[in-house]
């Protein structure tokens, strides 16, 4: 989450970090707006939320946000199919 994002591969590592703690979330939303189905509480700390909010900002800028959006969905099958 501390990695700037400069390319795909960025891109790829990050969604992956968020899915393998279970933190994905939708990439328009404010991070400080998504809570954890776990704990029913806020899924992310202050500073995790403005480490959040550059890396999507990162991601646009490269273009990527399509791209992320996709890699998460297919973690997210990913998921489902192992359970």
């Amino acid at each position: 989450m501390k990695n700037q994002i400069k390319n795909q591969e960025d891109l790829k590592t990050f969604v992956q970090y968020l899915n393998d703690n279970d933190l994905i979330f939708h990439f328009d939303d404010d991070p400080a707006d998504v809570i954890s189905y776990k704990t029913n509480e806020a899924a992310f700390t202050p500073n995790e939320c403005e480490l959040l909010n550059k890396r999507v900002d990162e991601i646009c800028e490269l273009g990527l946000l399509e791209q992320a959006f996709e890699l998460a969905l297919e973690f997210i099958e990913q998921n489902e199919e192992v359970r």
